[in-house]
């Protein structure tokens, strides 16, 4: 009877079985195919004339800065004695492997965007190594495809440095997973050291520092108060002072090198320094309100996933909520794309959940969500891999301004259109750039006139399209009124309705 009863339902097991292991291959052939084709179009992104990013203006100024005296100044802001300033985005001198790959490849945009395409890729697998050894291959392939088909990988093919610092983010959270798990002094001390180091490639790093930190500073205490671990993560007092006397003995260093050593060696620019007259509350209110309406669908995403890990506590729960609160009390809005590292665990274990082990119904829900994170992704690839209207006017203007005058000429125009004017010695950019010349120089930002700061650049060309601070275009209007400056190259055709702005010749 017993040998009947199990020949008669074992069967009926396999086939279950088989039906749940053909929907985990059937659900990740899908993510593969999903995540394979927002990576062909992003390709494809890498070699289109449109611009990707505002900023790659002012990474392709630097390169050509650094090509050309070895300077690592943003020339485009004519400031006076900046030949050793580091780029204000926030890099360390690990900024230099970009610049030295951009000199020797002909400093093209191109070029930096493959530059940067090739490092997301790293940061992708890298991605899918760190969530799988937490939380098993599904969790990591669900992480890593989420990425893949996220506006977070579009957003760091551009021709930007930040793909290589979420690169080596994974690789210092990689490098805590195998050290927590060791009982080595020595492995402790490195990984201090290793920490201070990232702090090169970016110095929003700091929050993996601080985070890291407080779970060792957790881990000991929980040892010490309430005899057990902290969360799986457990610390002697010996490998604890290790790893805080590397971490010590190597920032001092790092301070010495890039600010007590001269305020030449190392300059950071934080957009703080333009909102520090902002209150808290309303600071946090543009950070946040900016995410739900630029980046609606993401953000959707991991806040479910941070609200479903928070009632399953785990080491890297914590591990995001120290490195979140840093971000609130320290870094300014618009950097929010460096926490990916750090809540990709949750975002994995969710997905995973959510889709192989809930019911069908929520499962299609979720895969439901990542097709539209998905098509919202691939019409932007698509959009920029075909010039729209706004980006050939663009083109176009760039063209006029070059028939116009020379490229010793001082051109003044919005930062981003500088990638179609690389040759542009004197380039002078319109916008926020003028405030940082101002911070660069040592003056006094509330007595800065940008009025005289245009007279002193004297521009023959006056390029007025959009900027990232509105008033320098009124700046910009009031200039040419002045100087009797004479509109050219007015765009009359079907363009008009997405122009690239207004080109004066002021003489």
């Amino acid at each position: 009877m017993l040998i009947f009863t199990i020949e008669r339902y074992k069967p009926n097991t396999i086939n279950v079985m088989n039906r749940d292991s053909l929907r985990v291959q059937g659900v990740q052939r899908t993510l593969y195919a999903g995540a394979l084709i927002t990576l062909v179009l992003c390709f494809g992104c890498v070699f289109s004339p449109s611009i990707l990013n505002w900023d790659e203006g002012y990474y392709i100024n630097t390169a050509l800065g650094f090509a050309s005296d070895g300077s690592l100044s943003v020339k485009m802001w004519k400031l006076p004695n900046a030949g050793t300033l580091i780029n204000g985005g926030g890099q360390g001198y690990g900024f230099l492997i970009y610049l030295i790959f951009l000199k020797l490849t002909g400093n093209s945009v191109h070029y930096a965007r493959l530059f940067a395409y090739l490092f997301a890729g790293l940061s992708l697998w890298l991605c899918f190594r760190f969530v799988s050894s937490i939380a098993g291959k599904n969790a990591g392939i669900f992480a890593s495809a989420f990425y893949a088909v996220s506006i977070v990988f579009f957003h760091f093919i551009s021709a930007r440095f930040d793909a290589v610092a979420i690169a080596v983010t994974f690789l210092l959270l990689i490098a805590f997973k195998k050290v927590s798990k060791t009982n080595s002094a020595l492995a402790h001390a490195s990984l201090g050291a290793l920490l201070v180091l990232g702090l090169e490639f970016h110095v929003n790093i700091a929050a993996v520092i601080f985070a890291v930190s407080c779970l060792y500073i957790c881990a000991l205490l929980w040892k010490r108060i309430l005899g057990r671990e902290f969360f799986g993560f457990s610390v002697t007092v010996k490998n604890g002072i290790s790893f805080f006397c590397a971490l010590a003995i190597c920032s001092t260093i790092y301070i010495y090198l890039h600010f007590a050593n001269g305020s030449e060696a190392f300059f950071i620019i934080t957009r703080s320094c333009l909102q520090c007259g902002i209150p808290f509350p309303q600071r946090e209110y543009i950070r946040f309100s900016d995410l739900i309406s630029r980046y609606s669908l993401e953000f959707a995403f991991v806040a479910v996933s941070f609200i479903w890990a928070a009632f399953r506590p785990s080491l890297y729960l914590w591990l995001f909520v120290f490195s979140l609160l840093f971000f609130i009390a320290f870094i300014p809005p618009h950097y929010e794309f460096f926490l990916w590292p750090v809540v990709s665990p949750l975002v994995g274990e969710f997905l995973e959940w959510a889709v192989l082990k809930n019911s069908r119904v929520t499962g299609k829900i979720v895969l439901f969500g990542l097709f539209l994170v998905w098509f919202r992704t691939v019409a932007v690839s698509l959009d920029r891999i075909t010039p729209s209207g706004k980006a050939m006017s663009i083109i176009d203007a760039a063209r006029c301004v070059r028939n116009h005058s020379s490229n010793k000429d001082t051109v003044l125009a919005p930062a981003p259109y500088f990638i179609y004017l690389r040759d542009y010695i004197n380039f002078v950019e319109l916008g926020s750039g003028m405030k940082y010349a101002a911070l660069l120089s040592g003056k006094n930002l509330e007595g800065f006139s940008h009025v005289k700061f245009l007279e002193e650049v004297n521009p023959k060309i006056v390029w007025i399209g959009k900027s990232d601070w509105r008033a320098s275009e009124d700046i910009a209007e009031a200039y040419v009124r002045s100087h009797s400056c004479n509109e050219i190259c007015i765009d009359s055709g079907d363009r008009s309705k997405a122009p690239a702005g207004k080109i004066y010749s002021c003489r």
